[in-house]
């Protein structure tokens, strides 16, 4: 998912909030949340893509559809960063405080 489709199901929401599109909360339907699905995928990245049970496929499909590898990637056996999650970890930026920022509330104002 690129930034440009991550535009098609995301609007700016209020009280540092992301909001949704119609299309991304038909997108959202079953999605368990980031940090359930980066824990999730910890354990998939050990699992090779040809033995994932259907359950792992469909998250793993997921966080690919939800722009999650933006920042985060999948290295052999291991859950690993981006060069732009690796900028963003630098800068002491987790996935809610890049959502904090797209929406106009920075870290800095919690």
């Amino acid at each position: 998912m690129t930034l440009t489709a991550a535009k098609d199901c995301h609007t700016l929401g209020q009280q540092g909030k992301l909001g949704l599109t119609k299309k991304g909360e038909q997108r959202a339907q079953g999605f368990e949340g980031c940090i359930s699905t980066l824990k999730a995928m910890s354990v998939i990245a050990k699992v090779p893509a040809n033995q994932r049970s259907a359950t792992q496929r469909q998250r793993a499909e997921r966080f690919e559809e939800f722009g999650c590898g933006a920042c985060h990637k999948l290295t052999p056996g291991k859950m690993g960063l981006t060069e732009v999650g690796v900028k963003l970890a630098n800068l002491h930026l987790g996935c809610v405080d890049v959502e904090k920022v797209l929406a106009g509330n920075p870290a800095s104002q919690r």
